[in-house]
């Protein structure tokens, strides 16, 4: 009786791996390819792995002419030219992979995503977002799909349709979308304000702090927008809101605030605020430039160089402090004792205009942007400390 059972089981293993190899069929979207099971597609993607991108490509197109009808390796292959650089050659493999009648909705999906990424690497954007939109057709729930398009329209500055995509892929759960939004209506409301629309513009400012505290443009343009409509006081408490949650930011309202302390009639909040930065924070240079000028204007050169000298030795390299100590010392007629000092603060040092530099791709600039013209990060950019 125990012989009929062991047969019985083997039987039923055999018949289940006939049922498996030769007659199951396959599940949507599968496709059982020949050169996946070949050595050059082992070594292909081994050498992928390891990062050894050129041998990757010679072994995968050796494991496609094994079976000129796969479809994953080809995309593949063209994915790693355009990463090489040869997009024509991505184009032109992605293409191909297009044209074949036997797709999968799948595989057709994508290759599609994949054709896009090459158009948007050789910088034919109305092919790229025209694929992108043919993804999204064929396939509603494409993030990538809609990530990608969102970038191209930031790019051409279209931000009412960036937004909208950031907004749909928000909807589909990709929630660091949020911080785009944020700067993008930001961008919207700098379109209002230069349209003199002082109340829509306020409504977009307004609906991004409220949205996301930390995106301080919001709070610089916003203040624009009050002193513009005649609200100064409005303006000031923005700009100062500013200050309380980011004082190492403060360097980018103090000129604004002066001005506006003026307009108020109360100047002597001006060098108040100045002199409680520099109290509250050892390390800010730029609030002491600032009180070097302030000084300067009213006559105080002894106070000012001291302010100078104390934010030199914070940031020795900043080119903006040393310009601001040749202007003083060529206004003062060079006094001995003080070029001695100075050339003793400065000694061996290297100059830099402030330079900033973006966490992402590590782009640099001599000017704090808000979004990385090279990776298209927002928000990424801080000051590089030499």
């Amino acid at each position: 009786m125990l012989w009929y059972v062991l047969i019985a089981l083997l039987v039923g293993v055999l018949l289940g791996r006939v049922w498996a190899l030769f007659i199951r069929p396959e599940p949507a979207g599968f496709r059982r390819e020949g050169s996946r099971g070949s050595t050059n597609y082992i070594l292909g993607l081994n050498y992928l792995i390891s990062n050894q991108t050129d041998l990757a490509i010679l072994e995968l197109g050796k494991a496609a002419k094994l079976d000129s009808e796969t479809v994953e390796v080809f995309i593949t292959l063209g994915n790693l030219f355009r990463e090489k650089g040869h997009v024509e050659r991505a184009i032109q493999i992605h293409k191909g992979v297009l044209h074949r009648s036997h797709l999968s909705d799948v595989e057709r999906n994508q290759a599609l995503l994949c054709l896009g990424i090459d158009f948007k690497k050789a910088g034919i954007i109305d092919r790229a977002i025209g694929i992108f939109e043919e993804l999204i057709q064929r396939d509603p729930d494409s993030i990538n799909g809609y990530l990608n398009l969102a970038e191209l329209y930031e790019e051409l500055k279209d931000w009412e349709k960036a937004y909208a995509a950031h907004e749909k892929v928000l909807q589909m759960g990709y929630s660091t979308n949020r911080m785009a939004l944020g700067f993008i209506q930001n961008e919207l409301g700098l379109i209002f304000l230069g349209e003199k629309d002082y109340p829509d513009a306020i409504k977009r400012f307004q609906k991004v702090i409220s949205t996301d505290p930390t995106i301080y443009p919001a709070y610089i343009n916003l203040g624009d927008a009050y002193l513009e409509s005649g609200e100064v006081p409005l303006a000031i408490n923005y700009w100062e809101k500013l200050i309380a949650i980011a004082p190492l930011k403060s360097y980018l309202v103090l000129d604004r605030l002066k001005k506006a302390y003026e307009m108020v009639e109360e100047p002597d909040r001006y060098e108040a605020l100045l002199v409680r930065l520099a109290g509250e924070n050892r390390k800010d240079w730029r609030v002491r430039v600032a009180l070097a000028e302030h000084d300067r204007e009213n006559g105080k050169a002894k106070k000012a160089y001291r302010w100078l000298l104390e934010a030199s030795r914070i940031n020795p390299h900043s080119l903006t402090v040393h310009q601001f100590f040749w202007r003083m010392l060529l206004e003062e007629g060079l006094p001995r004792d003080k070029v001695e000092e100075y050339v003793d603060a400065s000694r061996e040092m290297a100059f830099f205009l402030d330079p900033y530099i973006c966490l992402k791709c590590h782009y640099k600039t001599t000017e704090l942007l808000w979004r990385c013209p090279h990776c298209h990060a927002w928000n990424s950019f801080v000051e590089e400390k030499l």
